[in-house]
């Protein structure tokens, strides 16, 4: 189902927890301070789009597992992709409990199936360049480098940037 506000303060620290490799551990690259959202951040991303979220149903109410934000990408904001009715997914979160049970890849679909239902035919993502891991398995999924982006933020304790991918999408 579709995110609501009564939702953030449910999903802020289960997408924290899922990034949390960004700021400690032995692939840590920015500040430990700096989380991946927070509820100002998440609801902003709300207001652009639409954040999809993977519950589990329970006794007291449903129990976020995943989501992922999808949000289309204005003409005039444009992209650095050749395509021009582009779409873009991002913060695709899983319960640390729920990975490798292919949760992540349902979420990815769905992202995929709604740019399709608003005749979007191309849709991108941003992958961190040192997380091999991730470009490998976006690569297996259909998707292609189209580009790169600097990342200067402050936070950041080692230098990065991103790699700008893309994925024809169909309904077949």
């Amino acid at each position: 189902r579709l995110a609501t506000p009564g939702d953030i303060k449910q999903l802020v620290p289960l997408i924290n927890t899922a990034y949390m490799y960004e700021n400690v551990g032995p692939r840590a690259f920015k500040q430990p301070d700096a989380l991946r959202t927070s509820e100002v951040s998440l609801r902003e991303a709300m207001n652009e789009g639409v954040v999809v979220v993977a519950l589990e149903p329970g006794i007291g109410g449903e129990r976020i597992l995943g989501c992922v934000h999808y949000r289309e990408i204005p003409t005039s904001e444009g992209s650095a992709s050749t395509q021009d009715t582009n779409s873009y997914f991002g913060m695709l979160a899983v319960d640390v409990a729920f990975r490798s049970h292919g949760m992540g890849r349902r979420l990815e679909g769905i992202a995929e199936t709604i740019a399709l239902s608003r005749d979007r035919r191309v849709i991108e993502i941003q992958v961190v360049n040192s997380e091999t891991e991730l470009l490998e398995r976006y690569q297996r999924h259909g998707y292609k480098e189209f580009g790169r982006k600097d990342w200067n933020a402050p936070f950041l304790t080692q230098p990065r940037y991103f790699v700008l991918m893309e994925k024809i999408i169909s309904s077949t």
